[in-house]
């Protein structure tokens, strides 16, 4: 998953430690390309994660959209890569 993350979302990858954090899990069932993130804005994020319990929800929320302001290249084939992180995290959870 990580390794599917880095070829088009660099930025996010680096951001999260996605073996210890199961927050950055649940982040990825639901936003995995930089336009969604930029789109949602981290007080709308932060809500999200919050609603799903996520622990420190306001800092994921913060250091995501973050990473998504730093790449505004989008990559062919995002979204079906996007597709791929999304399922392999739903495995993973």
């Amino acid at each position: 998953m990580r390794a599917q993350l880095l070829e088009y979302f660099p930025a996010l990858e680096r951001a999260f430690d996605y073996a210890a954090s199961k927050a950055a899990l649940t982040l990825l069932t639901g936003y995995q390309t930089p336009a969604g993130l930029r789109r949602v804005g981290p007080s709308r994020l932060a809500t999200w994660l919050k609603n799903r319990k996520v622990r420190g929800a306001q800092a994921m929320a913060d250091a995501a959209v973050a990473a998504a302001q730093a790449q505004h290249t989008a990559v062919a084939g995002e979204g079906t890569a996007a597709a791929v992180v999304n399922t392999l995290t739903s495995v993973e959870r």
